[in-house]
């Protein structure tokens, strides 16, 4: 059926449709008037057909935009969660924090063991902002013995206090001497 409506349709001439009576064919029409409201019936299917796909289009952008918004704000959440964790685990690992005074007998203490006697002491000085807090110091030290020295010096590196070495310098005289900078580590939050 196809094949001869295609047939048909294909042997149409042109100036064959110039001389279609119009007159006739609206006659024709309006005595069957259901040729024209099965016209308007599909043409207003179209008309709809088409509204509702521009509307299914529009609301589809806007889920697919939702979803990408969605999406990324997963991966914030996920990202935050991922640095929480890490920041716990940095805080579980961080070495242990004492107090500046604490931290001055514990030397006190290590260079008495060590034969070391610590000849002079600087004034604290103390940096903060607002995660960690800093506190510098200057300490001299001699021993009749070079290796008290090194000792000393490794008891501080190995300890498990938030401590660490900024500076040495050594001399050798009648004793061993050593100047040495220190920071003590504390975290805030």
């Amino acid at each position: 059926m196809s094949e001869n409506f295609f047939k048909k349709l294909s042997q149409i001439n042109v100036k064959d449709l110039k001389n279609i009576n119009v007159q006739g064919l609206t006659a024709n029409l309006k005595n069957n008037r259901h040729i024209l409201i099965n016209i308007a019936i599909v043409g207003l299917t179209l008309v709809v057909t088409l509204y509702l796909w521009q509307a299914y289009k529009k609301d589809s952008l806007e889920i697919k935009k939702q979803i990408q918004d969605i999406a990324e704000k997963v991966k914030v959440v996920e990202d935050q969660e991922k640095n929480v964790k890490e920041y716990q685990k940095l805080r579980e690992d961080f070495p242990k924090a004492v107090s500046t005074d604490q931290l001055i007998n514990q030397l006190s203490e290590s260079a008495v063991k060590l034969n070391v006697q610590m000849t002079s002491l600087s004034p604290v000085q103390e940096f903060s902002d607002e995660y960690i807090e800093i506190s510098h110091f200057d300490m001299s030290v001699v021993s009749t013995d070079y290796q008290n020295i090194v000792d000393f010096t490794q008891a501080i590196e190995n300890s498990p206090n938030a401590v660490r070495l900024k500076e040495w310098s050594g001399q050798m005289q009648n004793t061993v001497g050593a100047k040495i900078v220190m920071e003590a580590l504390r975290l805030k939050k």
